[in-house]
């Protein structure tokens, strides 16, 4: 399940009149969280991606991503770490 990027809080709404301003059709940034047994994102790294990604949107998605919060995994009554991907869609309005 992916949601747009507008549907995850934001703290600066420049950065995204900045991303709007970057001549493109649509760029996917992929991150790799680390979320702890609580459920809290301890690590959030973007995947490397095959075509050219602007570092701004690769920023914001890091950022957007380090918001997030998840329930923990759970191994029968345990609750575990585990890791899962973002994947952020930036679309031209």
């Amino acid at each position: 399940d992916h949601r747009d990027l507008h549907s995850f809080p934001t703290r600066r709404s420049s950065d995204l009149s900045t991303l709007k301003n970057l001549g493109f059709a649509t760029k996917t940034v992929e991150i790799k969280v680390s979320i702890d047994k609580t459920g809290r994102i301890v690590k959030a790294e973007p995947i490397p991606s095959k075509e050219f990604v602007p570092q701004a949107m690769i920023q914001a998605a890091v950022e957007t991503a380090r918001r997030c919060r998840f329930k923990a995994a759970r191994i029968g009554d345990q609750a575990v770490p585990g890791e899962i991907v973002l994947r952020f869609d930036f679309k031209k309005p």
